[in-house]
């Protein structure tokens, strides 16, 4: 079984990554025979989707595939034949970061047809989960339609593979020294005393989303 977890926050030990590398220990808890993988996408070199459409041309051998030879283009085959894949992000007014971004839209449109009803190619309907990170409270993510928002990527993302599962960490902790900065937006106290009740219980969650995933798997 292949599980993986791919980063889209320019750090790889904040806190997407923290709770994605909890994801993936919640899939190997499972059994011996989960095997995960951490991609950073920072870590690599592709840009978007630049629309050649050589997923697209008729009787021709790159249907389905994607043909731009960057860091992607040996990656994505394993991705899309994947057991289970966890999407990790920081939220960048009010959306994923860009490298995210970038990476779904090479993610789905070879699988996404022009076809009638837009038929989804994909060799597997693997299991997803959505992890984001945000700076803001619970209740301005709702408020700000944040959460309608992502929904429109993932109702995409639920088109071509499966609709993705979402777990949410918000009013995150985001410098190691807030003295350092000038943050007059919101109180560090306060942040340090979320982060100390609330963040073990984002890693708790993360857990068992990455067991429950591997579990989903396993039965089929």
């Amino acid at each position: 079984m292949e599980i993986f977890a791919i980063n889209g926050s320019p750090r790889k030990s904040g806190n997407t990554a923290t709770l994605l590398k909890k994801f993936l220990e919640g899939a190997e808890s499972v059994s011996e025979t989960v095997h995960t993988t951490l991609i950073n996408l920072y870590d690599l070199k592709f840009t978007g989707c630049r629309s050649c459409f050589g997923c697209k041309l008729l009787n021709g051998d790159s249907y389905g595939k994607c043909i731009i030879k960057d860091d992607l283009y040996e990656l994505l085959p394993k991705l899309f034949n994947a057991d289970g894949i966890a999407l990790g992000s920081s939220i960048y007014f009010g959306d994923m970061t860009g490298e995210m971004k970038c990476f779904i839209e090479r993610f789905l449109f070879p699988n996404f047809t022009y076809e009638i009803g837009y038929r989804s190619i994909a060799p597997k309907r693997m299991p997803i989960q959505m992890i984001y990170t945000m700076n803001v409270k619970e209740e301005f993510f709702y408020s700000s339609n944040y959460d309608k928002h992502l929904g429109y990527t993932e109702n995409f993302i639920g088109h071509t593979y499966t609709m993705p599962k979402r777990l949410c960490s918000f009013f995150t902790y985001q410098f190691n020294n807030y003295k350092k900065y000038r943050v007059e937006a919101f109180s560090e106290p306060e942040k340090a005393a979320y982060k100390k009740t609330q963040f073990p219980k984002d890693l708790e969650a993360a857990f068992n989303a990455g067991k429950e995933m591997a579990l989903q798997i396993t039965k089929g």
